[in-house]
């Protein structure tokens, strides 16, 4: 029942939040990673608002974002998918990617401000 919330600020607060929330959502109809009995998952999520309804809210709200904050950006979930890759790790839950996503984003940071001689940092 929890991925037939109506409310999608329970998604997640976050891009990366809701993508972890995405993940598990998909994981629903997979025969090897769901406990449920497949068929009626897939008919309650694609026979009915719930499916559309995550889907495209979640979608929408990353395409409004990409050009505002770059973890909805197409290039940071790679980044994301390679880390996970590298650390051998199938885990969606929203602390671990959380995680992943500020480690990413302070390097990012720290590699802009400390560029050797163009340090842009008070001194």
């Amino acid at each position: 029942m929890q991925y037939t919330k109506i409310d999608t600020k329970k998604q997640g607060k976050t891009v990366i939040e809701q993508k972890a929330y995405l993940d598990t959502f998909h994981e629903l109809t997979d025969p090897k990673k769901s406990p449920f009995e497949n068929e009626g998952i897939r008919n309650m999520i694609n026979h009915s608002f719930i499916g559309p309804k995550t889907e495209q809210a979640i979608e929408a709200m990353r395409k409004l974002l990409s050009s505002q904050i770059i973890e909805a950006t197409p290039g940071f979930e790679r980044i994301v998918t390679e880390i996970k890759k590298a650390l051998n790790t199938t885990r969606t839950d929203e602390r671990f990617m959380t995680s992943i996503a500020k480690m990413i984003v302070g390097k990012l940071k720290a590699d802009y401000f400390f560029r050797g001689d163009d340090c842009y940092c008070v001194k």
